[in-house]
């Protein structure tokens, strides 16, 4: 299957909660790297892909995949800018916009690093 029909399959199994390619891509290579399925190329022009279930009777932590623990850490990098924006006056979000954007002495190895 491609991303894009998985996500098309478990959307239609919850018509709540859509699931986007992206996160079909994510999951599965967050599966991957656990080793809770293998994947592989398909072959022909189609060229879609198949994933096999691993039959494991461990038990994973999501916390133990390196790609997921990135992707929390990018949404609370999200969540610091959100909360930044929405406190921030409109006067402090022009200088911002407008300012050109260069390295501060704290990035140069200057004073503060």
């Amino acid at each position: 299957m491609t991303n894009a029909e998985l996500a098309e399959s478990c959307s239609a199994r919850d018509a709540h909660h859509e699931v986007s390619p992206q996160s079909v891509e994510c999951a599965v290579a967050v599966f991957r790297e656990l080793g809770l399925i293998e994947t592989r190329p398909g072959e022909g022009p189609d060229r879609v892909r198949s994933i096999r279930v691993v039959d494991t009777q461990s038990k994973v932590e999501l916390e133990d995949s390196v790609r997921y623990c990135e992707g929390l850490d990018e949404i609370d990098i999200f969540k610091d800018f959100r909360d930044w924006l929405a406190s921030s006056s409109a006067e402090v979000l022009h200088k911002r916009i407008i300012a050109p954007i260069l390295p501060t002495s704290e990035t140069e190895g200057g004073e503060g690093a």
